[in-house]
């Protein structure tokens, strides 16, 4: 079969692939990337430090400094060391209009598509040329999180168990009909980030197992959304960010951060990090006699 996969070019996007790609062995796989940049994410400071945290700093310095290293085991890969080991030429989409980059995906001819963390809308075109359609992985419980942010969004309103939903894509934003919704129960100790690189991850292995099944022949039967629940957020404001701290909750901390990027090299330096993060970008580190 032959499967294309849409992701973003940052943290999670790699943590996504990481779960995705060797459970995909045996079909044909070519990956396109996004890196939308919008102007949201710099008028809010806290959009800001997370951009800082989720995409330039992986890609500009940490990704760059893994490859230097030995590869160790069990590691995940970053880009460059993914497409090395499964053979794979990422390529970037900026737009899917028919006079912009959609010829590139549409010349793949993929019997499936796979979106994770993918920051372009599919048009209808793309949404017909599959014959299998196209899987997306929604960090939020939908119909009820559906736009940006859903982990924070789930986190704010009080879930104590947060949704990964694997859906199928149709004309609207995230309203396609439900294969499945992975739980993630909320962990109050930890940050949206420790959430959403666990949201991810359960999303991608759900994700991957509707592939086996399409690939075995089975018929998907995935539930249409109940429209009357249906919810969409934007990106969220300086008061909701402010609402959010007062309850006791981190957008990232430190050791959640290092905890993810000891995915990618287990024996990453605590130390090394925190001079590598600028102060403004992370919270202090919490150790032992400090509150």
């Amino acid at each position: 079969m032959r499967i294309a996969i849409c992701a973003k070019l940052d943290l999670f996007g790699a943590i996504a692939l990481n779960h995705l790609l060797p459970r995909l062995a045996g079909h044909e796989v070519a990956v396109f990337y996004s890196n939308k940049r919008r102007n949201d994410e710099v008028a809010v400071p806290e959009l800001a430090r997370l951009r800082l945290i989720e995409r330039d700093l992986p890609l500009g310095v940490l990704f760059p400094l893994i490859e230097q290293r030995p590869p160790a085991s069990p590691a995940f890969r970053t880009f460059r060391q993914l497409a090395e080991a499964y053979g794979l030429a990422g390529t970037i989409l900026t737009d899917l209009k028919a006079d912009g980059d959609r010829p590139l995906l549409a010349a793949f001819q993929p019997d499936l598509i796979l979106s994770v963390r993918f920051s372009l809308i599919f048009p209808q075109a793309l949404i017909d040329l599959p014959r299998h359609g196209i899987i997306n992985v929604h960090p939020g419980r939908l119909p009820n999180y559906g736009g940006l942010f859903a982990p924070f969004r789930q986190m704010l309103n009080g879930e104590q168990t947060l949704g990964c939903t694997v859906h199928m894509v149709d004309r609207g934003i995230d309203t396609g009909p439900i294969l499945a919704v992975e739980p993630v129960p909320l962990d109050p100790s930890r940050s949206m980030i420790w959430h959403s690189a666990r949201l991810y991850a359960a999303g991608a292995r759900r994700a991957a197992d509707f592939v086996d099944r399409i690939a075995a022949g089975q018929t998907l039967r995935p539930e249409p959304q109940d429209p009357s629940a249906r919810a969409y957020y934007r990106f969220p404001t300086n008061e909701e960010f402010a609402a959010f701290a007062a309850q006791g909750f981190e957008t990232v901390k430190s050791d959640d951060y290092i905890e993810c990027l000891r995915l990618f090299l287990p024996s990453i330096d605590l130390g090394a990090i925190d001079q590598l993060v600028p102060t403004a970008a992370m919270p202090a580190r919490r150790v032992a006699g400090n509150p």
